[in-house]
């Protein structure tokens, strides 16, 4: 391979990987900012329920200074009520009925947050046609939820995949890269050692010449 060829080769590969480094490490970071204020709005959560019982109003004001949306702290408040019921959270059994009040309060203002627009737009013109049989929808609303949230578990396993593709690839270029310096150093190796195997036969041959003659 020419060598201007191969270091166009080089230079794209070691381009691509950078590109492709970069996008993942920003989309990793997002995902653990999103989780680390998720932990601390946990942590909010609980102590305010505990000393001020909130109104939702509240609950949704300290979430969007955490830069959290309604949908994104359902998970945490049912886990507080989960963890209630489970007998797990016994300094939060007495607010059992206040954390209950905030799950179905965003159900009635929100139920369609979180979903897709092109989704969401259809089901509240839906809602509007059925004025007062709301809670029809919530069996569909649940489900589409439940889809989207496989659908998000399967996107992160495959980021998880790529990242492994990234790096079993980027091992594979290096290891081709290696195999292409040495190759000709190796070849070269063997011919300088086979002309001094040469050299040295001839030479062991030149006194047993000269007393023959």
């Amino acid at each position: 391979m020419p060598d201007w060829m191969f270091i166009a080769l080089f230079s794209i590969g070691i381009t691509g990987g950078l590109i492709l480094l970069a996008w993942l490490l920003v989309t990793m970071l997002v995902d653990i900012f999103e989780m680390k204020q998720i932990s601390n709005f946990s942590k909010d959560f609980k102590d305010m329920v505990k000393h001020s019982q909130p109104s939702w109003e509240d609950v949704k004001e300290i979430a969007s200074t955490r830069g959290l949306t309604q949908s994104k702290i359902q998970f945490t408040i049912r886990k507080y009520n989960r963890e209630i019921m489970a007998g797990r959270e016994d300094d939060l059994s007495e607010h059992k009925e206040l954390i209950k009040s905030y799950i179905t309060q965003y159900r009635k203002g929100e139920p369609f947050e979180g979903l897709p627009n092109e989704i969401r737009i259809h089901l509240e013109r839906l809602r509007d046609q059925i004025d007062g049989n709301e809670h029809l929808l919530e069996p569909l609303t649940t489900q589409i939820k439940e889809l989207l949230t496989i659908n998000q578990r399967e996107k992160r396993q495959q980021k998880h995949y790529t990242i492994g593709g990234f790096f079993v690839g980027l091992a594979g270029l290096a290891f081709a890269l290696y195999a292409s310096f040495s190759e000709p150093n190796f070849t070269e190796a063997i011919i300088t050692d086979e002309s001094s195997q040469v050299e040295s036969a001839n030479k062991s041959m030149q006194p047993t010449a000269e007393s023959g003659g």
